[in-house]
């Protein structure tokens, strides 16, 4: 599960950088419902992320 969470914020960043697309779209088009799941999501995945590196 988290394989594809990292894989779909991934995907979403890099159409954020390489796209005119407007966050709401570029949410839905990585599966989330909004673009506030989306970002959520992105906090979420960054703290955990962090939290790995402090404790690994």
């Amino acid at each position: 599960m988290t394989y594809l969470i990292d894989w779909r914020l991934d995907h979403g960043a890099r159409l954020l950088r390489e796209t005119r697309a407007p966050l709401a779209t570029i949410a839905r088009q990585v599966g989330y419902s909004s673009e506030y799941a989306f970002a959520n999501a992105s906090r979420a995945s960054s703290a955990s992320h962090r939290a790995g590196s402090v404790l690994g």
